[in-house]
């Protein structure tokens, strides 16, 4: 545990950083993650803060194994006060950026605060820099991502980063690393966009120090082989989540239509493993990952040509079978443009699922849409629909 505790709080306002160790039976006690997380937030946390103020803080949260070969222990945690619900709020995502936080000597970083003007803030080996992000405000993740590698010529950059969705303050909107992967839930993308941080961005050269390396990875050996003989194991490999689908509706719990069903028939064959695996050309996995399930799938849709990391079962069901749409390129195009936006594929499908209900219902009507239908099924709203909730225009806003 030597090399793990290192916290370091960093004011956006006054551009002050503050490194803190974190006391070793408190690392035992609570062992990273949410547990360390939910004690470091009673530590620090302003009581009935508003969770869009410069009082509020956002947490970027490591494990104890995070940066060694162990098994699933290649993600971030991202703890802050929910826009969405006004509690707590923990949400995970893969990517490079924990593993470069670690590598660079960082196992927690606190924000708080507020930056004058649109910023990134960087973290290298033993430091934290408040850098100039106005170039990239209004630019869509995937872009910024593509940007900030080619700035620093660094293809491993560890990144977290927002799209409009946050910085316009949509209260689920996410934050996006690796292109196609999110800490969606919850609304930390607005927390972010509500400090003016673009991004954060890490990268750094020391490793980390094992107890006992052998037995790591004997361990890790161990764990490889009883995967590869797992069928489950197996299945993912080759349908990532998507398979998923097949046991939600055998048990009558599949989002149909905004959850008036639980089952749906138009979804089986199309959007479900089935429908998905001729799609798939490759698969990939996080890192430290044994079981990859991250399949890569190309359609056609109404973004011509589109490559997507999955869509994963969340997608499939709440942007697909929740909304009445069965067709993988509309869902592919609309999960891209939620990501590329910066905005969660599932509360975006929730909510368009519930409007769609008040209108067949006859709650809401033309004048209130703006002339759109939002009927059950109907393509046309997809993907414009999306960018319109996370630019607050018309009946998006």
């Amino acid at each position: 545990m030597k090399d793990y505790g290192r916290l370091w709080d960093y004011d956006l306002t006054s551009k002050v950083l503050t490194k803190r160790t974190i006391p070793e039976e408190v690392i035992k006690k609570y062992l990273g993650g949410r547990g360390l997380a939910s004690y470091l937030m009673l530590e620090n946390a302003v009581p009935n803060v508003d969770p869009l103020s410069p009082e509020n803080i956002i947490m970027f949260v490591s494990g104890p194994l995070t940066g060694t070969p162990a098994p699933g222990a290649g993600k971030y945690l991202v703890v802050t006060k929910s826009p969405a619900t006004g509690g707590w709020l923990e949400s995970y995502a893969s990517g490079a950026l924990s593993v470069e936080m670690r590598y660079a000597g960082c196992d927690v970083l606190l924000i708080r605060g507020k930056a004058d003007t649109p910023s990134i803030l960087s973290i290298t080996d033993g430091k934290v820099e408040l850098l100039d992000g106005k170039d990239l405000w209004g630019v869509d993740t995937y872009e910024t991502e593509r940007i900030l590698k080619e700035r620093y010529t660094n293809q491993r950059l560890g990144i977290a980063c927002i799209g409009p969705a946050g910085e316009n303050l949509i209260n689920f909107a996410l934050i996006n690393s690796d292109i196609f992967r999110q800490a969606g839930r919850g609304g930390a993308g607005a927390v972010m966009g509500s400090k003016n941080l673009k991004a954060v961005i890490a990268s750094g050269t020391k490793g980390i120090a094992c107890a006992d390396k052998a037995k790591l990875l004997a361990h890790l050996a161990s764990n490889v082989q009883e995967a590869q003989a797992d069928v489950r194991v197996e299945n993912r490999r080759k349908f990532g989540t998507s398979s998923t689908m097949l046991n939600t509706n055998r048990l009558g719990m599949l989002p149909t239509l905004n959850y008036q069903k639980g089952t749906s028939t138009e979804a089986m064959g199309k959007i479900d493993a089935d429908g998905v695996k001729d799609h798939v050309y490759h698969t990939k996995g996080c890192i430290s990952c044994i079981t990859p399930c991250g399949i890569m799938t190309h359609s056609k849709g109404p973004l011509g040509e589109q490559y997507v990391e999955g869509p994963e079962y969340e997608t499939l069901s709440m942007l697909g079978s929740n909304v009445g749409i069965y067709d993988l390129g509309i869902i592919s195009a609309s999960n891209i443009v939620c990501d590329k936006e910066g905005i969660d594929t599932i509360s975006t499908g929730n909510t368009i699922a519930f409007l769609m209900e008040c209108y067949e219902k006859g709650l809401i009507d033309d004048d209130f849409t703006g002339g759109l239908k939002f009927t059950f099924g109907n393509e046309e709203l997809f993907p414009n629909i999306i960018s319109d909730i996370a630019h607050r225009r018309g009946v998006g806003a």
